[in-house]
């Protein structure tokens, strides 16, 4: 299954969504953005104001989307700051931790590495 930007937004409002601080409904700019990280191109260049929940967007529901859908078999967090990766991290590590209707719907059995910085996850 290809991922695009609809199915993005379903896994996000379905999933995600009551879990975040302060949801407001999506807005266009995010589904621009599933948009083009979808699309076959291999790199995409992204830049927007502060405020504009980009790393909501990407690096939190478009990167669960493409390890959860089985797009990728491993994504690479890059940000600013070691620390700041290390916190994006922890919160998609939470999801895979506490969400339990993301854990159920799909399979996620157990960590199989869980390090500050790096997690492996296995699948029923």
């Amino acid at each position: 299954m290809a991922l695009d930007a609809e199915t993005i937004y379903g896994f996000t409002t379905s999933l995600l969504l009551s879990r975040f601080d302060s949801p407001k409904p999506t807005p266009a700019f995010h589904w621009e953005l599933w948009d083009l990280v979808t699309r076959p191109e291999k790199q995409v260049a992204i830049a927007a104001p502060r405020g504009h929940a980009k790393s909501t967007a990407i690096t939190h529901s478009f990167v669960l989307a493409m390890m959860l859908f089985r797009e990728r078999d491993f994504a690479l967090i890059v940000s600013d700051t070691e620390g700041q990766a290390v916190l994006f991290l922890g919160d998609i590590k939470k999801e895979l931790q506490e969400n339990e209707e993301l854990m159920d719907t799909f399979g996620v059995s157990k960590f199989i590495k869980d390090t500050e910085s790096d997690i492996i996850v296995q699948f029923k």
